[in-house]
């Protein structure tokens, strides 16, 4: 027997949820990867010793290996790794959900539920964000870092 399930048209607030939380989650998710990136890339040419000349003089310890970068790369880093993360998390916590779940002990938890979102919108907010996050990171991002460090914000 087939069964046809008719598709309830979602709220305008579960469509905006829906939108936003997509987005955040793959603009933090084509965020992190971008940290990666820059962060193996930069790591490969920098110097195992400061170099005051050039300004490479921000220690960065990548699992034992110590390499210097600019205050450029370093606050680009710092900020791409401390942010990446969380604004995913936001988006998962923003979505939409049904059938909600919680399980709880003393050492862990676990959160399962379904998708409220009958007209896909979330996918389409996800696509956004994951297009817009390099625009954004490479385009954008390097005069906002400049910005920064020239008012003596450096993070390490």
């Amino acid at each position: 027997m087939i069964r046809f399930h008719k598709l309830r048209p979602a709220p305008k607030s579960n469509i905006l949820r829906n939108i936003t939380g997509g987005f955040l989650i793959g603009y933090g998710g084509i965020a992190d990867v971008c940290f990666f990136y820059l962060q193996s890339r930069w790591e490969s040419r920098a110097p195992a010793a400061p170099d005051y000349l050039n300004g490479l003089v921000f220690r960065v310890d990548e699992h034992g290996t110590i390499t210097y970068f600019s205050a450029f790369q370093a606050t680009s880093c710092a900020l791409l790794f401390s942010t990446s993360i969380p604004i995913a998390i936001a988006g998962v916590l923003i979505i939409a959900k049904q059938n909600l779940i919680y399980k709880s002990t003393r050492l862990s938890f676990r959160l399962k539920w379904d998708k409220d979102d009958p007209s896909g919108v979330a996918n389409h907010g996800f696509i956004i964000g994951a297009l817009a996050a390099p625009a954004l990171i490479f385009l954008l991002g390097p005069y906002i870092i400049h910005k920064l460090n020239a008012m003596g914000f450096v993070l390490g």
